[in-house]
């Protein structure tokens, strides 16, 4: 199969030039036709992942079609809101997830496997989604617990895997305040990293810093509880909200920060220096997410963060075997 990613100013535009790119290799290849199926991009779900599975469902209905011509594949009307909510929710009802695992490279010469944990959510017609489209969806509905016991329990038996294949990787999992709200939240993670004798290779616990800010209370709690179990704590997205980061650095026993994309690129560069620099400060290690390009890796660096994540590097990965050692990333 080939991929084309096509970027047109007129949507209308789309099918046409895909009609043509068909026809132009179905002439190279001397073939008499060749289908194509197309997937807009315009409907949600960005994530490169959601949209490599799109584009091969496009491709398999035009196969089921007969081939030829253009078949195009949209997650959208009729009811788009209400089509998506409920296949999400059932898949989620079915725990029908994958764990998928993306490298936190150092840029500081420690060559420690890290990495983030990653949820993918498979629909009963074969879509593959993102957490960026599932997870408001089960939010909302008021069952995003149930993603993290799934997550938690996924992410304790693949550190148990890579341990016994001589690895001692560490696993970023994210949770949220919903989870850790539950009475037998701590009594599982406690049980389960007992029962796989995880004592020595314990996960770290993921939090947005917007939802921990909303439950100040019951974050500061938590956090307690897991410092005493010799857990660290990683917040997402500080940065994004005035005296916020002041609040919970104050009130958490916080070891990482992972700043996304959209607030590292949006910060004056001396700005984000004085950001990294007052974490520093604090003992906390930056993490700097979703990196896309060199360009704004070499920014972030500049900044003086200590670990880089993004698809440049590697996108999120069915195994946990990235080569950390490897000489690019150090450089």
């Amino acid at each position: 199969g080939l991929g084309v990613l096509l970027r047109r100013d007129e949507p209308g535009r789309l099918a046409a030039d895909a009609d043509a790119i068909a026809r132009a290799v179905a002439a190279g290849l001397g073939e008499a036709s060749l289908g194509a199926g197309l997937c807009p991009l315009d409907q949600g779900g960005s994530e490169a992942v959601t949209l490599v599975s799109r584009a091969r469902k496009a491709a398999c209905l035009n196969l089921k079609s007969g081939g030829g011509g253009i078949t195009t594949y949209g997650y959208g009307p009729p009811g788009p809101v209400a089509d998506r909510r409920e296949a999400i929710l059932g898949a989620v009802e079915s725990s029908v997830f994958e764990l998928l695992f993306q490298p936190v490279v150092s840029v500081r010469g420690g060559l420690r496997a890290r990495y983030e944990a990653t949820l993918r959510l498979r629909t009963g017609d074969g879509e593959l989604l993102g957490p960026e489209v599932f997870a408001p969806v089960a939010i909302r509905a008021k069952v995003s617990s149930r993603l993290d016991r799934w997550m938690l329990e996924a992410s304790l038996d693949a550190l148990a895997a890579a341990r016994a294949t001589g690895s001692h990787a560490q696993l970023l999992v994210h949770q949220t305040l919903a989870g850790l709200d539950e009475d037998d939240w701590l009594e599982r993670l406690r049980d389960g990293i007992s029962r796989r004798d995880l004592i020595d290779l314990r996960p770290v616990i993921q939090l947005q810093a917007a939802d921990a800010d909303r439950c100040l209370e019951l974050a500061t709690e938590r956090s307690r509880v897991l410092r005493t179990l010799g857990i660290e704590l990683c917040l997402n997205g500080l940065g994004e909200g005035g005296g916020r980061g002041v609040r919970l650095l104050d009130a958490l026993h916080v070891r990482f920060v992972r700043l996304a994309a959209r607030v590292t690129a949006a910060m004056a560069t001396q700005r984000l220096k004085d950001l990294v620099s007052w974490l520093h400060e604090r003992g906390v290690v930056v993490i700097a997410g979703g990196l896309e390009g060199p360009d704004a890796i070499a920014r972030v660096m500049g900044a003086g963060v200590d670990c880089i994540q993004g698809s440049f590097i590697q996108a999120p990965a069915e195994g946990m075997d990235f080569d950390f050692s490897c000489a690019e990333l150090r450089s």
